[in-house]
């Protein structure tokens, strides 16, 4: 048997998925993908789970960013017109809100993207 482990580390915190395969005689690829802030942008969820503990830095315009990225549902910015990455207008540039391949761009930028309603 192999057994393929996967540690994340994010903000001090980790959690572990385990995969196990069993050797046969056919020849079978197996990919392990990481959820990342940038996966889970147009989701409304938190990706860290201790968020509750820092509900005084939802509402401060230092921290917005870095509460949009980790705490988004619990501090209620699931439809905020923000970017989350500081090269979104580099992005706009170079045309990736305009390009559906990159729709993951589109989340993270909604604000230099012109997608906020």
């Amino acid at each position: 048997m192999i057994f393929c482990f996967l540690f994340v580390l994010i903000s001090g915190q980790s959690s572990t998925d385990s995969t196990t395969i069993s050797a046969s005689t056919q020849s079978v690829a197996t990919t392990t993908v990481a959820a990342t802030a940038a996966s889970t942008a147009a989701a409304c969820v938190d990706t860290i789970t201790d968020c509750s503990k820092y509900l005084a830095q939802c509402s401060d315009p230092n921290y917005q960013t870095l509460m949009y990225q980790k705490c988004r549902k619990t501090c209620n910015l699931c439809n905020a017109c923000l970017d989350s990455d500081a090269k979104c207008p580099q992005w706009v540039k170079n045309g990736f809100c305009s390009n559906p391949f990159y729709q993951n761009i589109r989340n993270e930028c909604r604000k230099s993207c012109a997608l906020c309603t």
